[in-house]
């Protein structure tokens, strides 16, 4: 029978500690979040003690406990609570929260929690090298004033350029300095340190972390031979790092339902502690000694691969499960799994909004679920008994895996899809070799490198056979599951769910009367269910499911609903161009958040309008910027001068392109088409627009930014017939008779506010465009255009 007792109060804490981080989350003011947290600590604390009160009286008194799940659920729900509340208090308490609004340059001490891996990103003025850290805070004294602060909240750092320290390894104490400013994730970080540079290593890591180090290093090292797609998986699967990935591999792994071997998770954990009880077994340790092997190497190996979300959740049920070992006591996998999630909801509320951890635990929640009965089914299948013991066992856990995470998957917009059944079936033999003899080389790097370049190199052979597996799956265009993104798809799995348990129960001779099922189920069952319905809900209510499934995956070019203004985003692989910045900062920000967006390219102003250039700031929070060029007419001033000092506060400068000039930002071509010369007549900055050609992804695409009919003549001396078009001036009446059809876009995109005093967009402008299709930020909201299996095509956030 199923032990799933803790199911429900392990679903209640992460609905609690998911609940408080998203709805503190929903403000970027540091005292709005701050005075929200001491509420809910306030609240919480109330009801664990209560809870604890009213179990000991009972106790006291000999009194029989009644009610007893709700008792423990209420304590559940109140311990996530009281941990989110006092992770955001941590993060938000003054003076540091006022610091980061302040921007302002500080010295920080702290132990770096991982080596900075170095990225580059193309820019059509060469290229842009940054990295990126975590850091636990220890001091932080404002350079200005001399304040100190002794406070330890974890922070990131962004190297750039020079600045990025080539030996520096996690585990040293460290003194940086830099320029404060929001997080990139609000929930994970105290504060960005911008433009870090590291003046000392105050001291050096421990002997343990130096030993990591020079493990992950090692193999790098000794990777260097191996194809990049191969190594870039030994590298994932062995430490868990995902630095070499290209984009081609990761969007081939997606699509192929194998995302989840191109890090280091619950499977690498199994690998790690099986071989480590296996040597002491061969050596006959007694079984304490076996255990205790076992938690040393499962410790050392979390410093290794660095605490991942998958990680954690795995290492924790590991840690558990050999706990109930030692002490010669069984724990049920649900009981297993229930008791690392409330562990890790107490030690590390942010886990609670991560989607990785959500994944990794409804994965083997369903191996742990639902496994079993597809492995009966199968055995009992005559079109199944042919194959292997081994092979039914592997399919009835990949497709166990796979319905466990569909929930989440259909909530995160990306559904996965038949091909991802055989495609794991195919790549999991070659998970085991992958891992061990990545670790082998990476413990060989040292002693002996040329020994480690050889097992690397054999090592590359299954992970090449994984990358080929994942690029033929998504070459092979079966398609994604038929499920609604959202709440929608993940309301029809419950629904499918309720309606083969109750088939089930039928062949079984217990009737089709859900209540008589209900009743008849045991127990455990009853809590499984619970708890799936729990855990599930909290994603329903706590992220709408615009916020979920936004943006679509492949997109590659974002127009943000930012109001009245433009703000366009554009990518492919790590090169990010962002063309005009709208009027508030909170909102590009929010756009780019949500694109995932933590690196850009170029920026390029198209004038400097505040409807274009007002959300800079926004824009650059905590976000390292390569350039930032805008039309070569400085107007207005203030605009300008705003653009101009922002940009040199962190160590840039507003450079300028003219007509002609053609710039390569990694595969994104941009070709200034105008200004050629400055028009002196209707509205000057208007008239200076960048105006731009992007090529991307096969497409070409016509941006605009607020010409008026006067420059729009000029323009359309160039060679119309674009794919995509951006309609100039927000679709003002303001336009040349006959350039909607010298443009001939396939689509027409108008940034544009709703119900804007201008009465943009102008009924005549529509009707010129009337032989395009017409998207409109005021009536889609965002506009995403897409990568699709015949082409390219639009999704938009409201329909």
């Amino acid at each position: 029978m199923i032990d799933g007792r803790l199911l429900v109060p392990a679903g209640a804490a992460w609905l609690a500690c998911a609940g408080v981080l998203a709805v503190t989350g929903q403000t970027e003011e540091s005292a709005v979040r701050h005075f929200a947290a001491l509420l809910v600590l306030a609240v919480s604390g109330a009801v664990v003690v209560g809870v604890f009160v009213r179990l000991g009286a009972l106790l006291i008194r000999g009194t029989p406990i009644r009610h007893g799940l709700i008792l423990v659920t209420l304590l559940g729900f109140g311990a996530g609570a009281f941990s989110a509340g006092l992770h955001v208090q941590a993060i938000t308490a003054a003076p540091l929260a006022q610091w980061t609004d302040d921007e302002s340059l500080v010295s920080v001490i702290g132990v770096a929690g991982e080596e900075p891996i170095a990225s580059t990103h193309q820019t059509g003025w060469g290229s842009v090298t940054s990295a990126r850290m975590k850091l636990a805070t220890e001091s932080i004294v404002v350079r200005a004033t001399g304040s100190r602060l002794e406070v330890n909240v974890p922070m990131l750092v962004q190297f750039s350029g020079e600045e990025i320290p080539s030996d520096l390894r996690a585990g040293a104490h460290v003194l940086l300095t830099g320029r404060l400013a929001q997080p990139f994730s609000l929930n994970d970080y105290a504060a960005t340190l911008q433009r870090a540079e590291l003046v000392a290593v105050v001291r050096e890591p421990g002997v343990i972390d130096q030993v990591a180090s020079a493990m992950r290093a090692g193999l790098r090292t000794s990777l260097s031979e191996v194809p990049t797609d191969p190594a870039s998986l030994v590298a994932g699967l062995a430490v868990g790092d995902e630095s070499r990935q290209s984009a081609a591999l990761e969007e081939s792994m997606q699509a192929s339902g194998l995302a989840h071997l191109t890090a280091v998770s619950g499977g690498n954990v199994a690998i790690v502690l099986a071989a480590v009880l296996g040597i002491a077994a061969l050596l006959r340790l007694p079984l304490s000694a076996r255990v205790v092997c076992a938690l040393a190497a499962l410790a050392f190996f979390v410093v290794l691969v660095r605490p991942q979300p998958s990680v954690l959740r795995a290492s924790v049920m590991g840690a558990v499960v050999l706990a109930g070992l030692l002490l010669g006591g069984r724990r049920s996998g649900p009981a297993v799994l229930s008791g690392a999630v409330i562990t890790l909801m107490i030690i590390s509320a942010p886990l609670a909004l991560a989607w990785g951890f959500a994944l990794s635990v409804m994965a083997t929640a369903g191996l742990i679920v639902v496994g079993p009965w597809i492995a009966e089914a199968l055995g009992r299948r005559a079109v199944f008994s042919w194959l292997p013991d081994g092979v039914r066992t592997a399919l009835a856990i990949t497709i166990a895996a796979q319905i466990g995470a569909l929930p989440v998957l259909a909530a995160m917009g990306v559904g996965g899809g038949p091909v991802s059944i055989p495609a794991n079936l195919l790549a999991m033999p070659a998970v085991p070799p992958v891992t061990i003899l990545g670790l082998l080389a990476a413990v060989l790097s040292g002693p002996a490198p040329a020994v480690a370049s050889a097992v690397a190199g054999v090592a590359g052979i299954p992970a090449g056979w994984i990358a080929s597996v994942a690029h033929y799956s998504r070459d092979a265009h079966v398609g994604a599951w038929p499920l609604p993104p959202g709440w929608w798809g993940t309301a029809l799995l419950f629904g499918l769910f309720v309606v083969v348990l109750i088939v089930f129960s039928s062949s079984s001779r217990r009737g089709l009367s859900l209540l008589t099922w209900w009743q008849r189920m045991p127990g455990g069952g009853r809590r499984v269910l619970l708890a799936l319905v729990v855990s599930v809900g909290a994603l329903w209510v706590l992220a709408p499911a615009d916020r979920r499934t936004w943006p679509p995956p492949h997109w590659f070019v974002l127009a943000c609903d930012v109001g009245q203004g433009d703000a366009l985003v554009i990518r492919d692989g790590d090169a990010v161009l962002v063309v005009d910045v709208g009027p508030e900062p909170t909102l590009i920000d929010e756009c780019l958040r949500e694109a995932g967006v933590d690196a850009i390219s170029s920026i390029i102003i198209s004038h400097f309008h505040r409807d274009h250039v007002g959300g800079i700031d926004g824009a650059l929070r905590g976000r390292e910027v390569g350039q930032i060029v805008g039309s070569p007419l400085p107007e207005p001033e203030a605009e300008f001068a705003n653009v101009d000092t922002v940009a040199k506060e962190r160590g840039l400068t507003v450079g300028s392109l003219t007509a002609g000039a053609v710039v390569r930002i990694g595969e994104i071509t941009v070709t200034s088409l105008w200004p050629r010369r400055i028009i002196r007549s209707g509205s000057e900055p208007n008239n200076a627009s960048l105006v731009l050609e992007v090529e991307v992804a096969g497409l070409r695409i016509l941006l605009t930014g607020d010409i008026e009919p006067e420059a729009q003549a000029a323009v359309m001396a160039a060679e119309g017939g674009f794919d995509i078009a951006k309609v100039p001036h927000h679709g003002s009446r303001n336009q040349h008779p006959r350039f909607a059809n010298w443009a001939g876009a396939r689509v027409a995109l108008i940034t544009v506010g709703a119900d804007n005093e201008y009465g943009h967009p102008a009924p005549e402008t529509l009707a010129a465009w009337q032989s395009s299709r017409v998207l409109r930020t005021d009536l889609h909201s965002d506009i995403a255009i897409v990568r699709t299996d015949e082409g390219w095509g639009t999704v938009t956030r409201v329909a």
